[in-house]
């Protein structure tokens, strides 16, 4: 678990660093297309690299101001880029257009020696931001970072052909070597289409346990207490990572249509679970059979800001079967609230629920 909290915040530095890079970049003016592209797709890849870009060059904007630069201490600077902050929108105006193209009507052209003078200002920071951490290019070439927020969902392709799906709430990192393709999950989930290698194994660690692929479809799942794998299509190859007792890194087969769970580095049996179900939230649907009311709302909330707290135990115990939309909590609320026998009332962080005693049910 340290070793992923490790790699989660090495990912976020990346994000700081290339943002800075990636501002010196755009800044000089003469950027191509190529170039933009790549800017683009790096964009989408995290939403840690969006508020990093955002908040540094919000910074680098004020830095136009004289009377900040350099009078100001220019590592009080970095910290203040570095530091956690509400994620401010960028100017539009006043930026340099890309050479050999027409200037917008009403919009001014920057002197080339203040396009010069940015440019320097961008480049300090970038270089500054690279003395405290390992090279932009080395984790930008090696080791890519893709999140989800809360209720979104992804879909990636990635450098080697596959495709990964990223449910809500979900980050890993991807880095592919010549002999080995790595994605490290750190939380949440993911569907993996690999694309068929025999030279270069897909690997996906998780903090419980690695599943090894050629070429295949699986999904896998990790919570703070444990990993399924569920394999779609083709076999993968799964192992514990021991630890914490007497964990078990033995390998085990798993086929289409299998699923295993690894918890503290030992797997269990495999088991046969419905994989239309598993994978259902791909298509933005949650499907119950025979749930408890209490998993049910529980996996709501991995979908959604908003609560539904169930406030008796007979209730939490109760069984539902359906299927509901992920991002549709309401839906949820108007289930429970269908039953005169429960009661249903709004707070501010959402809904709670109570059975009604046998003298206030209509």
């Amino acid at each position: 678990m340290k070793e992923h909290a490790t790699a989660l915040e090495r990912s976020k530095q990346a994000s700081r660093e290339s943002a800075a890079q990636w501002l010196a970049t755009l800044e000089a003016g003469s950027c191509s297309e190529d170039e933009r592209r790549e800017f683009i797709a790096w964009l989408r890849a995290s939403t840690f690299n969006v508020e990093e870009f955002l908040r540094i060059g919000a910074l680098l904007h004020r830095l136009g101001d004289s009377k900040l630069w350099p009078e100001r201490d220019v590592a009080a600077l970095i910290e203040e880029a570095r530091a956690p902050a509400p994620v401010e929108k960028l100017p539009v105006a006043g930026r340099t257009p890309v050479a050999g193209r027409t200037p917008v009507a009403g919009r001014t052209m920057r002197p080339a020696a203040e396009t010069t003078r940015r440019w320097a200002m961008a480049a300090s920071i970038a270089g500054l931001l690279l003395i405290s951490g390992l090279a932009w290019r080395f984790y930008a070439a090696r080791d890519v970072t893709y999140s989800t927020l809360v209720g979104e969902l992804r879909s990636v392709q990635l450098a080697d052909g596959s495709r990964m799906q990223l449910n809500t709430h979900s980050t890993v990192t991807a880095e592919f070597q010549p002999k080995e393709r790595h994605i490290r999950l750190l939380e949440g989930e993911a569907m993996f289409h690999v694309a068929k290698d025999s030279t270069r194994p897909f690997i996906v660690d998780s903090a419980d346990g690695r599943a090894v692929a050629v070429g295949t479809t699986f999904n896998v799942r990790a919570d703070s207490v444990k990993t399924t794998i569920t394999v779609v299509e083709g076999r993968v190859q799964v192992s514990g990572f021991a630890g914490s007792g007497s964990g078990s890194s033995e390998n085990i087969s798993v086929s289409s249509g299998e699923q295993v769970v690894i918890a503290r580095g030992a797997a269990s049996a495999k088991t046969f679970p419905n994989t239309n179900i598993v994978t259902a939230w791909t298509k933005r649907k949650i499907v119950f059979e025979n749930t408890t009311m209490s998993e049910a709302v529980a996996e709501f909330s991995r979908y959604n800001v908003k609560r539904v707290v169930l406030v008796d135990e007979q209730l939490r115990s109760r069984r539902i079967s359906g299927v509901f939309a992920s991002n549709d909590l309401q839906s949820l609320v108007q289930f429970l609230a269908s039953d005169p026998r429960i009661e249903v009332k709004a707070d501010d962080s959402g809904w709670s629920a109570r059975l009604r005693s046998a003298q206030e049910t209509p």
